[in-house]
């Protein structure tokens, strides 16, 4: 019977999650029809005119050359990759056979995004002129402080100071009021809860056309909602409805000053259940509070400030709320003084990251989205000065907090799955798992878990593997990023790569070598890689050096013993690190190896029984097309505020690290503190309401809310991001986009 129950709440859940997709795919169905259509209709005005007939044969010929070269740049670069015609030509072959056609095009989409524009488009094709913007003006307030009249507010003339409930002095952590029946109908699996809800609401009003308002008690008398407690409603209330920090701090200021203070609220709540609620936000001391549910008085047509006004008599009275007619037009008719306070939607409107994506949030059909979006509004809300406050830490509350908590829930799942009466250890690998060990270790860290920030990059952790014979080296893939030629690929970068200033001789080599190429750029993989096993016995040298130095470091930190379930942490996307760690250990003759959990797996990733993927992993492809044009943008929401890690020494000092960062990495450093506070934040959000509350939030949900960002993103947020670069090799070559808007 049970296991009946369970199998029915579980085909619910899946249902609703079904819904929510639909939902949020006819959104983005509808944008694209509409934005189809004005491109139809503008291209069909463009293409009757004149001038457009008559430029024909040259756009014709001007399109065809830009194509051809673009093909001709693509099949380049491949064959460059592909270590030449006949290698690259076995290599599509073998793709083909293992993949099938879409292998293949996978890979050419990769090769294509190396020759990315340096100016974006926007979305109507207008160019942005990052010349208007500086990096700088993204560090500024994002969102204009339109409050400050609210917060200047002079008390000390009035008698009485009056406050609406709900969106003034309490605001909810969801972008709108029935977010509240998203989150009943996820969290207690009430399939269509929400709908039917609202239809009781507006059914009881119809029934009783005497009141002016409604109790809770008679809209769950509606037989809708027959055996559903409406004490459901009520806890989530509790649970979610916070105070306004600015109003707060204009009630305190009312309390100094010794005013008398209303509260007044048209709502279908009962005055107990709203006194609690204002008494756990912590106001305590009023005169009256005023609920339309119990007296049938209301402040939207004005029977509320009639009664009032009898009982104020003559005192001089100010009233805040944010419905414009109920709490602004109807105290003023009534020679009340008014403060229209900003609603939440005209909120989101104004703020420069949400305004445009806030209709694709609302209409998403999600409790988890308009959580975070509510969640953001309270956030913005606390803030009391504008200096210091903008875009960066605003990207890392609405984008970086929501995907690091929903990746350390997924990592504290698979590591209670592998607890195997081990201690487990946690190892979060520097830079990009400072953040998720700090979001790790606030939320879902438990006693029996050990967590660890190793030290660690791709560089540090592969080049001791130069040490291994030339044959032994060649037969392993983890040294193939000293080999590649993805980015800006001359002698200096490839050598800037390896980690000394001291490779005179194979700087030279490679400079000769580079000297005789078209264009003056190293393509051929297969070349520059002989080139550089001809300097094997230097490269070994070092290499030494540094294992001894690595394996030092791993003793100190207590990961080498096999008393521990050690487990790597990173965002991914292959694994490099944990697969050279566990070279690193057959190496030295220690049995000890590591599993891994990643932000995403991909197809191409080596041992992928190893390794876990949160977004997508090879045996779970279906968010993989839509959220692997962000890979950059998760790395520039997890890049921590500290200097790169180049390599570990034998002796002191161990650990050296980039402390001469270009003025890229030296912005993405700055830029970084601001995110990952704005991460930080958010997940003491999380922390203060527990985890085991928080809305259902879904991995598809930031995928819906990455592609409003790239699609719909103001041009202040696209010249931000477009001016912030990415570096995919161990070497300061900054080359590639954030997101390509």
């Amino acid at each position: 019977m049970m296991k009946n129950i369970e199998d029915a709440r579980a085909t619910k859940q899946q249902l609703a999650e079904q819904e929510k997709k639909i939902a949020q795919l006819n959104y983005m169905l509808s944008e694209r029809e509409t934005q189809i259509a004005e491109l139809t209709a503008h291209i069909q005005q463009l293409q009757q005119s004149l001038s457009w007939k008559i430029s024909y044969p040259i756009r014709y010929s001007e399109n065809q050359a830009i194509r051809l070269k673009a093909i001709y740049r693509t099949i380049k670069r491949a064959i460059g990759f592909g270590g030449g015609l006949t290698s690259t030509i076995k290599k599509i072959i073998r793709i083909f056979t293992q993949e099938g056609p879409r292998g293949v095009m996978m890979r050419i989409r990769h090769i294509k995004q190396h020759h990315e524009p340096l100016t974006p488009k926007h979305r109507d094709g207008v160019g942005i002129h990052l010349g208007k913007y500086t990096l700088s003006d993204a560090n500024k307030n994002a969102n204009p402080n339109y409050l400050a009249q609210i917060r200047s507010l002079d008390l000390t003339p009035y008698d009485v100071i009056s406050l609406d409930v709900f969106d003034t002095a309490l605001v909810r952590h969801f972008a709108s009021p029935d977010g509240i029946f998203n989150y009943i109908e996820e969290q207690h699996q009430l399939t269509g809860f929400k709908k039917k809800r609202l239809q009781a609401e507006a059914t009881a009003r119809q029934q009783h056309p005497d009141k002016k308002d409604i109790s809770l008690t008679l809209i769950y008398q509606q037989p809708a909602l027959a055996g559903i407690d409406p004490q459901l409603e009520v806890d989530a209330e509790l649970l979610f409805c916070v105070s306004n920090p600015i109003i707060y701090d204009l009630y305190m200021r009312a309390l100094i000053l010794k005013k008398s203070i209303y509260f007044v609220s048209d709502m279908y709540l009962s005055q107990a259940h709203i006194a609690q609620l204002l008494a756990k936000q912590g106001y305590y001391q009023y005169e009256h509070l005023y609920v339309s549910a119990e007296d049938d008085l209301i402040k939207g047509d004005g029977s509320r400030f009639v009664s009032l006004k009898k009982e104020w008599g003559d005192k001089k009275v100010l009233h805040i709320g944010d419905n414009y007619l109920a709490d602004y037009e109807w105290p003023k008719k009534h020679q009340f003084d008014a403060e229209h306070y900003c609603p939440p939607d005209e909120f989101f409107r104004h703020d420069t990251l949400v305004g445009p994506l806030f209709d694709g949030i609302k209409h998403a059909n999600s409790a988890g989205l308009s959580f975070v979006l509510g969640s953001y509004r309270r956030w913005k809300l606390g803030d009391k000065s504008t200096a210091g406050w903008g875009l960066w830490r605003d990207l890392g509350f609405l984008f970086g907090g929501p995907l690091l908590y929903l990746f350390s829930q997924y990592i504290s799942q698979k590591a209670q799955e592998n607890a195997s009466g081990q201690t487990t250890q946690l190892c979060f690998l520097a830079r990009d798992g400072l953040i998720i060990k700090k979001v790790y270790d606030l939320l879902f860290k438990t006693a029996d878990q050990e967590t660890l920030y190793l030290l660690a990059s791709r560089r540090a952790m592969t080049f001791p593997l130069w040490m291994m014979e030339q044959e032994a080296c060649k037969k392993t893939k983890l040294l193939d990023i000293y080999f590649s030629t993805h980015s800006a690929s001359t002698a200096a970068e490839i050598v800037e790569r390896l980690g000394y200033d001291d490779l005179d001789a194979i700087l030279h080599d490679l400079e000769r070598y580079q000297a005789q190429q078209k264009d003056s750029i190293i393509t051929s993989e297969k070349d520059l890689k002989a080139l550089l096993y001809s300097h094997h016995s230097s490269l070994q040298a070092k290499a030494k050096d540094e294992l001894a130095g690595l394996l030092h470091y791993l003793e100190t930190e207590h990961v080498l013993g096999q008393d521990k379930k050690s487990i790597v942490i990173d965002v991914g996307w292959v694994g490099t690190i944990q697969d050279s760690l566990n070279e690193v250990m057959a190496l030295s003759g220690n049995s000890k190896r590591f599993d891994g959990l990643y932000m995403g797996v991909l197809p191409i990733a080596n041992h992928p029984e190893t390794k876990g993927g949160f977004l997508f992993s090879p045996d779970n492809q279906d968010l993989f097309i839509q959220l692997a044009p962000f890979r950059n943008f998760i790395e520039l929401l997890t890049a921590a505020p500290v200097p790169g890690l180049v390599r570990f020494h034998h002796e002191a000092p161990f650990a050296v690290f980039d402390e001469t960062p270009n003025e890229q990495e030296s912005h993405r450093l700055q830029i970084a503190q601001e995110i990952q506070h704005g991460i930080m934040d958010f997940a003491h959000t999380i922390q203060q309401i527990g985890v085991d509350y928080v809305p259902p939030l879904h991995a598809t949900d930031l995928s819906f809310l990455f592609e409003l960002l790239q699609r719909q993103a103001s041009p202040e947020v696209v010249a931000a991001l477009s001016q912030t670069k990415h570096a995919r090799l161990p070497s300061s070559a900054f080359t590639h986009s954030v997101i390509e808007f």
